[in-house]
């Protein structure tokens, strides 16, 4: 077998990023099953520098996995053009044509690079792009269309919806796909009529181990917590998360009748089991008269407690756990959020940690939370089932809630009603939360192993033999 390139915008050995870490671990983990491979990419240092700045020399190196790195100088780029389409993309305002030249034409891009692609395509078994989005991936499969197999990343944005895209993609040879969500939205953008496909997914480190006890010994958090772990911006959905929590814990408090009557002491008095949560708007409210009562209507229906009680035709069911007044949730990774003063003391954000840190939170929260709704694929929920602890994903995000679905690793949420519960539902039922975190665990082994991964790498590669 020739030469497998793998063509990226950036490279670092420890440079952050989903799409970054997803090439170190495949060209790393082939390079040690005996593959050939390279990696193309730019002087650039990484996403967050400036796209203008060679950083690295060009030429050719060794990483720390001891596969070959070659480095292309950038073109300069017009960053005021580019920004101005950039704009209409992240607000949704619809491109021109012209408004995709330009932005394909300002994006990072590397001349050198393409040239080299074109004139030394016969020694290569093909290249590899990853992401979509950026001008070493759209101009390299220019380049050669016939030899190019893309890692796209797809989520459903802007971006992605761009014609150019689908135009030139349409051209490439093979696109491999992290999850079966992001082949079926592919589909949806791009005629992929003569393209091979695969869901490949992507490999992951499962001799992972995490320790409760070393988390609770080194940073002295002892109380039940949801972990997050990732970027901390909008963009991550991670303001929901924060938003939902404060509510949560607000609800945690005011556990009360509307008559004043405790509704712990209630149904120790009517010595009945709560009645199934159900989720309901105010028509169904009106429409379902539970004799329960009414109790917490302020946080419910967002009315005031005397309006309701004014108004005999609202009624709510109780539901069947009651919030953790000591639950903590816990932030571990880059960037910065805005923390509500009615939470400030239960929010512990840790910044950077080191990697068994890492794998030590997760083995001591009670679920991981991943809230974003773009996504197409997720290491943290891979290492927290690695870790034994079960996760809560965002229905927004097909990719997240078809591991979840499929693996039955976790829950799902749509709401702060939702969230709620299904965060009192794993508190409450540790052998069930304990479940799902097994079969979440046997999944990633099955389906995410590295063995596995390098093996449906291999075969596919053979077809440009």
């Amino acid at each position: 077998m020739k030469t497998i390139a793998f063509v990226c915008p950036w490279y670092g050995d420890n440079i952050p990023g989903g799409a970054e870490a997803a090439l170190r671990g495949i060209t790393s983990h082939l390079h040690d099953a005996g593959l050939p491979v390279e990696i193309l990419t730019t002087t650039v240092e990484q996403f967050t520098a400036d796209w203008n700045k060679d950083f690295y020399p060009e030429g050719v190196t060794k990483n720390a996995f001891g596969v070959d790195v070659r480095r292309f100088k950038i073109r300069k780029r017009d960053v005021k053009a580019f920004d101005s389409v950039n704009y209409k993309l992240m607000n949704g305002i619809r491109l021109t044509d012209k408004d995709e030249e330009v932005f394909n034409r300002e994006m990072i891009n590397s001349p050198a690079m393409y040239d080299y692609i074109r004139d030394n395509k016969d020694n290569y078994q093909c290249f590899v792009y990853i992401p979509y989005l950026f001008g070493t991936t759209y101009n390299g499969v220019a380049a050669c269309p016939e030899k190019s197999v893309l890692i796209p990343c797809f989520h459903d944005e802007g971006y992605a919806h761009m014609h150019s895209f689908a135009r030139m993609y349409s051209r490439a040879a093979g696109m491999l796909f992290n999850a079966q969500p992001e082949l079926i939205l592919t589909k949806s953008l791009m005629d992929l009529s003569n393209v091979r496909t695969e869901v490949m997914g992507l490999g992951v480190d499962t001799a992972i181990r995490g320790s409760a006890e070393d988390f609770h010994k080194k940073f002295g958090i002892n109380e039940p917590f949801i972990l997050y772990a990732g970027r901390k911006d909008a963009g991550k959905n991670v303001d929901t998360l924060i938003d939902y929590f404060a509510r949560y814990k607000a609800n945690a408090k005011e556990y009360v009748n509307v008559y004043g009557v405790h509704v712990e002491d209630y149904l120790k008095e009517r010595q009945e089991s709560e009645p199934e949560v159900r989720y309901v708007d105010d028509v169904d409210y009106k429409e379902h008269n539970n004799e329960g009562g009414r109790y917490d209507i302020d946080n419910i229906l967002g009315i005031p407690v005397e309006t309701a009680k004014a108004d005999a035709n609202y009624y709510v069911f109780f539901p069947k756990y009651h919030n953790e007044d000591n639950l903590k949730l816990v932030l571990i990774g880059g960037g910065s959020i805005d923390i509500p003063e009615s939470v400030k003391d239960d929010v512990y954000d840790l910044g950077f940690v080191d990697i068994q840190d890492k794998y030590n939170a997760y083995a001591a929260a009670q679920l991981l939370c991943q809230p974003s709704k773009n996504e197409s694929f997720s290491f943290v929920i891979m290492e927290s089932w690695l870790c034994r602890r079960p996760v809560l994903v965002h229905n927004g995000c097909e990719v997240t809630r078809h591991f979840v679905q499929e693996s039955n690793g976790g829950l799902y949420f749509d709401n702060y009603y939702e969230f709620q519960e299904t965060i009192n539902f794993i508190l409450h039922n540790e052998d069930a939360a304990e479940a799902m975190a097994e079969n979440g665990n046997r999944y990633v082994m099955e389906h995410f192993a590295w063995d596995v991964i390098v093996k449906k790498y291999t075969e596919f590669f053979k077809m440009f033999d």
